[in-house]
């Protein structure tokens, strides 16, 4: 170790204190005040700048926008839509239920033999109960003679009906053709279930004729 000055070594020896200096200093710890008083440290304006500030934006001259130009609308061209199609007239004529022992007995009739059928099919719809025209489907029957054609068209629809689980509403007849006993129809009903069962439409007591004009079905349906 290197020895110490001579003088130094007296100095340290009388006063009793080490000649080394210290590694860190200790900092003034600064006291902060604990409480300041309201608005320090904030500056504020003077009433001479806010006048003056007023001044200045009284004299800024006002901006006048010009209106705004909107571009006119452009016609457009709509095309009219075609009218909806109109339900099919309901059939002419009429029909009514015949006293008959055990089964139901229906007597309709029209003037020709399209419009006595449809009457038919109405008489036997108003047995199943009543229904709204919702659903549809289509049948296409074809025969020997029109007494055949009466029993296969009107079983055609109870057999379809019990399919679609229907209540029928109305038949539209939309073809016939009288020589080959061709017939193409649109059956019109509601999914519900039916108030009454047919069971089949029968050959007794079934009869097709035209007097004066009129055309008559008698039919009669086993429940």
């Amino acid at each position: 170790m290197a020895k110490r000055p001579a003088k130094m070594a007296k100095k340290a020896h009388k006063t009793g204190r080490s000649l080394r200096k210290p590694k860190f200093k200790a900092r003034a710890k600064t006291l902060k005040p604990k409480n300041k008083a309201k608005g320090a440290g904030v500056k504020r304006s003077s009433p001479m700048k806010k006048k003056i500030a007023s001044r200045v934006r009284m004299r800024r001259p006002s901006v006048i926008q010009a209106p705004i130009k909107r571009p006119k609308p452009i016609p457009i061209e709509t095309k009219s839509l075609p009218p909806m199609e109109k339900p099919t007239s309901k059939p002419r004529g009429k029909y009514k239920f015949l006293d008959h022992t055990a089964d139901i007995m229906v007597l309709a009739s029209g003037p020709d033999f399209k419009d006595a059928l449809a009457q038919a099919g109405l008489a036997m719809f108003s047995v199943l109960g009543r229904a709204k025209a919702v659903d549809s489907f289509e049948i296409e029957e074809t025969a020997r003679s029109r007494t055949d054609l009466v029993v296969y068209v009107l079983a055609r629809i109870l057999s379809e009906c019990d399919v679609h689980e229907m209540v029928p509403a109305r038949m539209d007849i939309t073809e016939y053709d009288e020589h080959a006993h061709r017939l193409k129809a649109q059956v019109w009903g509601e999914r519900i279930r039916p108030k009454d069962a047919i069971k089949a439409v029968t050959y007794h007591l079934l009869e097709v004729r035209e007097e004066k004009g009129q055309c008559y079905i008698q039919v009669v349906f086993d429940v």
